[in-house]
């Protein structure tokens, strides 16, 4: 007898042990998964907010680029105008316009000698610079089949 009832004392202990260590770990398990997600969740907020601070960002940036851009374009116009131009050649280059223009033009006789010809015209008065000159640079660029013509 004394067997049986020790086994039935092991049996009871066992069976209250066996029932009160899973639900232990079970709850353990339970709570584990809710600190998991709650962490996750801080995190995945932490990180939304800290990519929506660098989209604001990026965001000024690329408007202020954009306000320079416009302020450079507006520069531009401003110092490439005619009247500007003008205004700085007459005033500090003290140039003119030209009353008339003078035509050169540049040919090789077949005994090798330059032949220059020139005729002026009045310069009309709607246009600004008409100040036309062949730039040559030697006397092959004169030769035929170079730009120069032959007379």
């Amino acid at each position: 007898m004394a067997k049986e009832a020790r086994s039935a004392r092991n049996r009871k202990r066992t069976g209250n042990r066996g029932r009160v260590i899973p639900t232990v770990r079970f709850i353990t398990l339970v709570a584990f998964v809710l600190f998991a997600s709650c962490a996750l969740a801080v995190l995945f907020t932490n990180l939304s907010h800290r990519n929506e601070i660098i989209a604001r960002a990026i965001e000024e940036k690329i408007k202020a680029e954009v306000q320079k851009q416009k302020d450079l374009r507006v520069k531009l116009a401003r110092v490439s105008s005619p009247e500007r131009i003008v205004r700085i050649a007459v005033d500090q280059l003290e140039m003119c316009e030209p009353v008339k223009v003078i035509f050169l033009r540049y040919a090789k006789k077949p005994d090798g000698t330059l032949l220059s010809e020139s005729h002026e015209e009045k310069s009309p008065s709607y246009a600004k610079v008409s100040v036309i000159t062949p730039y040559v640079q030697s006397v092959a660029d004169m030769e035929p089949g170079h730009g120069g013509k032959e007379e």
